[in-house]
């Protein structure tokens, strides 16, 4: 008896830290992202130019997202995606 009161106090004790853990977890999660989103907002102008374009054109040069993400799908050499988008341009 004195065994099953014992770990009952245990699973509680162990529950309440796991919650007070998560709420600091969950606290700083927050804390980042409205400090982020703040920073942002202030410094829209100056971090505009970052953004445009946001997703670059495909060129079929070496770096290209077509490219790598076809050579990802495909597990052939991005070098082979490359030269088939730059052959099939108008």
């Amino acid at each position: 008896m004195a065994l099953a009161a014992l770990l009952v106090i245990g699973v509680s004790e162990s529950a309440k830290f796991n919650n007070f853990i998560v709420a600091i977890k969950t606290s700083v999660i927050v804390a980042f992202i409205i400090i982020g989103g703040w920073f942002v907002i202030e410094h829209f102008d100056t971090l505009k130019a970052n953004w445009d374009p946001f997703i670059p054109a495909a060129t079929g040069e070496k770096g290209d997202l077509t490219s790598v993400a076809m050579s990802r799908v495909s597990k052939k050499h991005p070098a082979a995606w490359g030269r088939y988008v730059n052959r099939n341009r108008a």
